[in-house]
């Protein structure tokens, strides 16, 4: 696995991005991995907006102590699925990451 490939639609072909966005789509409860090796927590629900094909953004859920936050990251910084791993893994460091904003 390369997570430092470059990322976007457009350095994907089709097939990458209906695959990736079908695996996304039934990731609930997955562990989310940084590309800096950082566990940043767990998928919570995909969001679809402009694509139908797949998610635009993944939304999980982070603890930090007794709180927990919801973070997002776009298609675009997903860079694998690891199904059998239960694992997303972003092609991001986890300083990148922003919060969910309801």
């Amino acid at each position: 696995m390369d997570l430092t490939s470059s990322r976007g639609d457009r350095d994907r072909d089709q097939r990458d991005i209906l695959t990736l966005g079908t695996r996304l789509a039934s990731a609930e409860g997955f562990r989310v991995i940084a590309m800096d090796g950082r566990d940043v927590g767990a998928v919570e629900h995909v969001v679809y907006k402009r694509h139908a094909d797949h998610p635009d953004e993944v939304v999980f859920r982070r603890k930090v102590l007794l709180w927990e936050r919801l973070y997002v990251a776009t298609f675009d910084d997903v860079a694998e699925v690891d199904v059998g791993r239960e694992r997303v893994y972003l092609g991001i460091p986890s300083a990148a990451i922003r919060r969910h904003s309801d």
